[in-house]
């Protein structure tokens, strides 16, 4: 069992958690631009998460770990970023 498929799950794991809070942060009131941006990366880390995950089931990695390597990361990184944003400092900023 080879670990890189279980490190890149866990980057995408990342980058999806920022990119769906960018998603939702611009929902309301962005520019047409932003919208259409965070759906393409939303969809090109979903696409990157099967390709990896189906890459990690063929090396015979356990669903477990695959699963773990990805859902933990995505977590973490969704509550940093959440406190980033959510922070009085993030609020005044332009």
């Amino acid at each position: 069992m080879s670990p890189t498929p279980l490190i890149l799950l866990a980057g995408i794991g990342i980058i999806e958690s920022v990119v769906w809070l960018y998603r939702c942060r611009t929902a309301n009131g962005s520019s047409a631009f932003h919208s259409a941006l965070a759906a393409f990366l939303i969809t090109s880390t979903r696409l990157g998460f099967v390709w990896i995950g189906a890459s990690a089931v063929l090396a015979a990695t356990p669903w477990w770990a695959a699963l773990g390597s990805y859902v933990i990361p995505a977590t973490i990184g969704t509550w940093i970023a959440h406190r980033i944003v959510a922070s009085p400092k993030a609020e005044t900023s332009p």
